[in-house]
């Protein structure tokens, strides 16, 4: 094998190490930035090395497979990956990015490119080529350095974006939104650069803009439907926190999924592991949705360091410089519990076999065993935001159920929710009422009843799953939110009697719980089954007129013009164990 061509230069920048490392280890930009191309990639059946996909892309006027293997990294020190080419004129590729606090302030930037030709009679085409690529590879480390100092992104080109087609789309959503957030969602889906835009996360996004979150998802959601944004799905890995696979649609999903990078398969459930993104719709602007990076820093900004390992060669892990509680992970699913402190040893040794529990000193050193087959440890952090809007949030709100509900899952699939609130309403005296006035007249008030707690429901983030003669259904993905709709369908009672007298003979009792669920599609819509249905339900009976009944985990904070009457047990039909329960009365 000839000898690589190797390129090594130090940059001495102003910015802080932590500040650079934020930008200067988002591989996705650093790829689009230098040229490359997008990649298509494959689960690797068998690999010689810890690769776990192969990956195909453009490189000239050729493709070219490789194998890549984890990216390792400490974090805001150095990170490097290594492909192996299975075609073309290079045999291997390898860069190592390195980040030091330089004597007088800023940071020491040293990079590493060392390419490897098939053949001794391209090397000095592999020279001069590689040396272009890694003169743009020190123009990006520039840029970075520029955007940190004045606290920006670096600036990519952008697919241009058709304004007359995003005004259409946005003239009606101005009716049902507020204006100026629909303008500026507008704007950021015609001008920002295409790495923005092509995997859009409704939260992190609100968040930067400083609006509500829910906010921008139901206008994100609303967009579908206007022709402004697309909607799309991932399964979200428990580990590495990647998309493990990409759906078009819920009803692609299946009980279980597994993730190729982490070795592990993993229960879909809708609250943890599918999550909702954006991007603009295709009739407004054209985005290659392909990434051109799988396995860079940036996109495991929970994980503080990752090495590889191989039979003989162990995986030596940086541990945090923050004391805290973090989590080793082995390829293949082994982990355990890393306490970094002050006080512990600085250097640490564990087989693949992990022990439960490891003590290490702050930016001490932990060396994992290697097992018989080369693969990948982390360092993850345990308390970490996930900025994600996922599924059972996204479908519980009324845009969603609207637009997508009918083809949500497919028939016969049972998933998971770990926690999400339902709340159970039931009208008074309809029956009396259906008696005194007769069916068409008593149908029509119970119709506006109906309608008064579908509107409360939904401008608190819920939705209703279905209507029972006078009952109403719905869920919430917040427990505090479904809180607030029982309080104020209580508070606002009086006056929706006032408004519509025929109601006068007509109270409202509402029940609520919260916890795990089932969820499938039932008469063509999404429904929701278990013990917390039950749970619901059972406790909406016992209250009275204007009372709310609920668990008491769901009394700690009581809303504004309700308070609680009493705190008692109840022993419910289907339930074994009695329940803790709190009744809310208007007052206070």
């Amino acid at each position: 094998m000839p000898p690589p061509a190797v390129h090594r230069t130090t940059l001495s920048l102003r910015s802080s190490r932590t500040r650079l490392w934020e930008l200067v280890s988002d591989t996705e930009r650093l790829n689009r930035f230098i040229g490359s191309s997008p990649v298509d990639y494959q689960p690797l059946a068998q690999a010689s090395s810890a690769a776990r996909y192969l990956l195909r892309a453009q490189v000239g006027p050729s493709m070219v497979d490789y194998e890549e293997e984890p990216y390792e990294w400490d974090e805001a020190r150095r990170f490097s990956f290594r492909r192996v080419m299975r075609n073309g004129l290079v045999a291997a590729l390898a860069a190592e990015y390195l980040l030091a606090d330089a004597p007088g302030g800023g940071t020491l930037f040293t990079a590493t490119l060392k390419v490897t030709p098939r053949f001794l009679v391209v090397w000095p085409a592999t020279w001069l080529v590689s040396r272009g690529i890694y003169q743009r590879i020190l123009a990006f480390a520039r840029a970075c350095d520029e955007a940190a100092i004045e606290k920006r992104d670096v600036p990519l080109a952008s697919s241009p974006a058709d304004r007359g087609a995003a005004e259409k789309a946005a003239s009606g959503l101005r009716k049902r939104h507020d204006p100026a957030l629909v303008d500026r969602l507008v704007e950021f889906l015609c001008t920002a650069g295409d790495v923005a835009v092509r995997r859009i996360r409704p939260f992190e996004l609100a968040d930067d803009w400083q609006r509500g979150r829910q906010e921008l998802l139901r206008l994100c959601l609303d967009g579908v439907r206007a022709g402004l944004t697309d909607l799309h799905w991932s399964l979200i890995c428990p580990s590495c926190r990647g998309p493990s696979e990409s759906l078009p649609s819920l009803a692609e999903l299946e009980a279980t999924s597994h993730c190729q990078f982490c070795e592990i398969a993993f229960d879909v459930d809708l609250d943890r592991a599918v999550e909702a993104t954006f991007s603009p719709h295709a009739t407004l602007r054209r985005i290659d949705l392909r990434p051109y990076c799988i396995g860079g820093p940036r996109l495991k900004p929970h994980v503080v360091s990752q090495a590889l390992f191989a039979p003989g060669v162990a995986a030596k892990l940086r541990a945090a410089d923050v004391p805290g509680r973090y989590r080793l992970f082995v390829q293949g699913g082994a982990t355990s519990l890393v306490d970094v402190g002050e006080s512990g040893p600085a250097q640490v040794s564990v087989p693949a076999r992990l022990p439960a529990q490891i003590e290490v000193a702050a930016g001490g050193e932990i060396s994992v065993t290697a097992p018989e087959a080369p693969g990948h440890a982390k360092l993850e952090r345990v308390e970490w935001e996930f900025n994600a809007a996922t599924a059972v949030l996204v479908s519980s709100l009324p845009e969603f159920r609207a637009q997508f509900g009918s083809a949500a899952l497919r028939p016969g699939l049972v998933l998971k929710v770990g926690r999400v609130a339902i709340l159970f309403s039931d009208l008074v005296g309809s029956t009396a009422l259906y008696s005194r006035l007769g069916d068409a007249a008593a149908f029509g008030i119970v119709t506006d009843c109906l309608e008064y707690g579908r509107g409360i429901v939904e401008r608190h983030g819920g939705t209703v799953v279905k209507t029972m003669g006078d009952a109403i259904m719905a869920v919430f993905a917040e427990p505090a939110n479904a809180v607030e709709a029982a309080a104020e369908t209580v508070r606002g009672w009086a006056a929706f009697q006032a408004a519509k007298p025929a109601a006068v003979a007509l109270d409202v009792k509402l029940g609520v719980a919260a916890g795990p669920c089932t969820i499938v599609t039932a008469n063509g819509v999404l429904d929701y089954f278990g013990q917390t249905v039950n749970t619901a339900a059972r406790v909406q009976h016992l209250a009275s007129g204007r009372q709310i009944v609920l668990t008491t985990e769901l009394a700690g904070t009581v809303p504004a013009g309700v308070s609680v009457a009493e705190r008692f047990e109840a022993k419910v039909k289907g339930i074994d164990e009695p329940l803790k329960l709190a009744r809310l009365v208007l007052g206070g």
